[in-house]
């Protein structure tokens, strides 16, 4: 697998005044997050490669998400007119991953607890369909205690990915790779299918700009 290590525009301008040694420490400790995956002899040929600092394409604002069908956790076929009429936030995870996604699913369960009197949905699109099939996704549901009425952990396929992870800003086009890199942003999308907005999930005042565009979202009729 290749990692790759490339500055987003809010990441170029902390480095500015982040102090040599500190950066050092930082760009060592992605290094070897993205060496573990690489040498890792259990790894499978297709496993996923965790991020630092992705270089992803800025998803267009406004822009309808692509029509998309995928299996979720309970073995059942879901499609984007199933949101029709309901507001939702969408990431891009494997379960298998060490690194970054415990710390990207926990804020969107901490999400789900937030706005536990909204009809928004959540949308988590596995970036390793090879691996995580059903019944995995639904282990890790049952693991994080998300909301399973909410929450849909899809199995995609690598023409879902190519498509959405553009769309929705947080995967790369898998294209001929082996392996596919995905940022730590969620997305919200309102209730008839256009993107409204990309969010740092570890950032507070990230998330809190989320929920007020949320709020902000006109309500549609199923």
């Amino acid at each position: 697998m290749t990692a790759r290590s490339q500055s987003g525009p809010g990441q170029t301008r902390a480095r500015r005044w982040l102090p040599a040694t500190v950066f050092v420490a930082i760009v060592t400790a992605c290094l070897g997050v993205a060496l573990g995956h690489r040498l890792d002899p259990t790894a499978r040929a297709g496993a996923v490669a965790q991020f630092c600092d992705p270089a992803l394409p800025a998803a267009l604002v406004g822009t309808p998400v692509p029509a998309f069908a995928a299996v979720d956790q309970d073995g059942v076929t879901v499609t984007a007119d199933d949101f029709h009429g309901f507001p939702w936030i969408s990431d891009f995870i494997f379960t298998a991953c060490t690194a970054s996604c415990p710390a990207l699913t926990a804020r969107l369960v901490t999400l789900q607890h937030r706005l536990s009197d909204r009809r928004v949905r959540f949308v988590s699109f596995s970036v390793d369909p090879e691996h995580d099939r059903p019944a995995v996704l639904k282990a890790y549901l049952a693991r994080w205690q998300g909301d399973p009425a909410r929450w849909r952990l899809l199995s995609t396929d690598r023409n879902t990915l190519s498509r959405l992870g553009v769309a929705l800003g947080g995967a790369e086009d898998p294209g001929e790779a082996t392996s596919t890199f995905h940022s730590d942003r969620f997305a919200l999308v309102d209730g008839v299918g256009r993107l409204l907005g990309l969010y740092a999930s570890s950032s507070d005042a990230e998330m809190d700009r989320l929920v007020r565009d949320l709020d902000a979202t006109a309500p549609v009729g199923p």
